[in-house]
């Protein structure tokens, strides 16, 4: 297979966009990631995150295949998804939500390269517009952005793909 590792389970549950799932490589578990080959995709962008931080507060990036828009990365486990852990009371992810997001918070890195800002973000989420997103939770979305993204001091480098499910639990 792709970079020398094999399937071990069917894919993550859940998973939306990208094909996510369990495999061996060498013995070791690891996770494979598989974007859509589209022309600009975000795989890119949660490589480098995974490179540049070198398991600093998430997994290390094993092997990525710009070709094939795929990566390996190191499995945690027992890898149990914060949605999971939350099942029952789907509120209380927020605050350890949060607590991992400040645990993670550094500045970006010199090379921006394959680095997506959130001012991008934002100003491609204005097509919300022609979907059936709900208007007040992008005006309140703006909202906080607008007020948060002229602060001095307020830009950090995060993992594109930052949610619940990417949450898990491990042994560390």
């Amino acid at each position: 297979g792709l970079f020398g590792w094999t399937f071990t389970k069917p894919p993550f549950p859940g998973i939306e966009f990208n094909f996510v799932a369990p495999a061996m490589m060498d013995g070791v578990p690891v996770v494979l990631k598989l974007a859509p080959p589209f022309e600009r995709t975000e795989i890119y962008s949660e490589a480098k995150y995974l490179k540049v931080r070198n398991g600093e507060g998430g997994v290390r990036l094993i092997v990525e295949d710009r070709g094939r828009h795929a990566f390996l990365m190191e499995r945690v486990l027992p890898g149990e998804a914060l949605f999971n852990r939350f099942e029952n009371a789907p509120a209380d992810i927020v605050q350890p939500a949060i607590d991992v997001l400040r645990a993670v918070l550094r500045p970006p890195p010199a090379d921006l390269t394959d680095v997506h800002s959130l001012d991008n973000w934002f100003e491609n989420f204005r097509r919300y517009k022609e979907t059936e997103f709900p208007r007040h939770y992008a005006d309140k979305a703006f909202e906080i952005y607008e007020r948060l993204s002229g602060q001095p001091g307020r830009t950090f480098y995060l993992h594109g793909d930052f949610h619940p499910g990417n949450i898990v639990t491990t042994d560390w």
